[in-house]
């Protein structure tokens, strides 16, 4: 598992820097014997460890990690425009 120690501000106050450890965790699988050893490489997502509190807003670094490690859901139209952009049908026809 790679780790590496960066500095990052508070997205609540956006004021303070914060030690964090970024992890890029790589996992790796390997196949059973009778199959023939097959190599599958599964790499999941990034992900934020936070070291500290926020020592100018108080939150906590629970609260700190929830908020950087969400995910922005993409509003429904976006999503339909960036699809007709990249040229995919939109409507399957059968």
């Amino acid at each position: 598992m790679a780790r590496s120690v960066i500095t990052i501000t508070c997205p609540f106050c956006n004021h303070t820097k914060i030690e964090a450890y970024h992890h890029a965790p790589v996992k790796r699988y390997v196949g059973g014997p009778y199959g023939g050893g097959k190599n599958m490489v599964f790499v999941s997502e990034d992900k934020l460890i936070i070291a500290s509190d926020c020592p100018n807003c108080g939150k906590s670094s629970s609260d700190i990690e929830k908020k950087m490690n969400e995910k922005k859901k993409e509003p429904h139209e976006e999503r339909l425009k960036r699809i007709r952009d990249s040229g995919l049908p939109t409507n399957i026809e059968s």
